[in-house]
């Protein structure tokens, strides 16, 4: 693995923007709570979809990495 990929050969900076792209959607879903602005069931459903994501990520991470140190 060289200094350009994550694992799988994942370019990081797809990863990179995909990160990027991710905190605008929660950002603008944020804004549009404070300012009391209903939510799209589009938008709703994405936060849902990201929120159960990153928890199987981590989860799996943990799993995976939870004997070594």
């Amino acid at each position: 693995m060289d200094n350009t990929t994550y694992h799988y050969d994942v370019p990081k900076n797809l990863v990179w923007v995909a990160h990027i792209v991710i905190g605008l959607v929660i950002a603008y879903i944020g804004y549009l709570i404070i300012n009391d602005r209903p939510i799209d069931k589009n938008y709703a459903t994405a936060l849902q979809v990201i929120g159960v994501i990153a928890a199987l990520y981590h989860a799996h991470l943990w799993y995976s990495h939870r004997n070594k140190k």
